[in-house]
């Protein structure tokens, strides 16, 4: 059974799982044919939606992978908070603590560095750490529309954005294989 101490040591273990193994799934393995043809759909928030349903169960496989036990963590998707906002998943290990995953299409406005919605997302994000009681995030995006120079433009752009949140992770996935 693999071990850590700490929120920072889940939230480096769920970003490498995120940046190598998911990353894997969705780019080389297909999943991106998937989450394409539901983003071009008229209501794509069931794109999201899918999303969420199937990548919970590779978190979960992942962790498994590394010598994780089923005891050791609990994802929890769509977790409501007080104020009644609901989060894409929340991470638990153990005792240690908890983080927070939230993720995004390429195309949603929160997603793009240039606009207020992405400036006010840092503040929503943040308010979805503190408000689950975590201490770290994921912000992981979903490219469905863009080339891959122009999103990985996006995602440095982002990265840049969060350059101060240190505690919040950006990471994007390309879908446009």
């Amino acid at each position: 059974m693999a071990s850590y101490t700490s929120t920072k040591d889940l939230f480096e273990l769920v970003g490498d799982i995120f940046d190598t193994d998911i990353r894997n799934w969705v780019e080389q393995e297909g999943f991106y044919k998937h989450i394409n043809e539901l983003a071009k759909k008229e209501k794509n928030i069931e794109a999201e939606k899918h999303i969420q349903t199937t990548i919970k169960s590779e978190i979960e496989k992942n962790l498994y992978k590394r010598k994780y036990e089923e005891n050791d963590f609990i994802v929890k998707r769509e977790e409501e908070l007080l104020n009644a906002k609901k989060l894409d998943f929340t991470i638990f290990y153990s005792h240690i603590g908890s983080i927070v995953i939230e993720l995004k299409l390429s195309h949603n406005s929160e997603a793009m560095p240039t606009r207020k919605e992405a400036q006010e997302y840092i503040d929503k994000l943040n308010q979805y750490v503190q408000g689950s009681q975590s201490d770290f995030g994921l912000f992981v995006i979903f490219n469905t529309q863009q080339s891959k120079e122009q999103f990985e433009e996006l995602i440095k752009e982002l990265k840049e954005l969060y350059v101060k949140e240190q505690h919040i992770q950006v990471i994007g996935l390309n879908c446009m294989i």
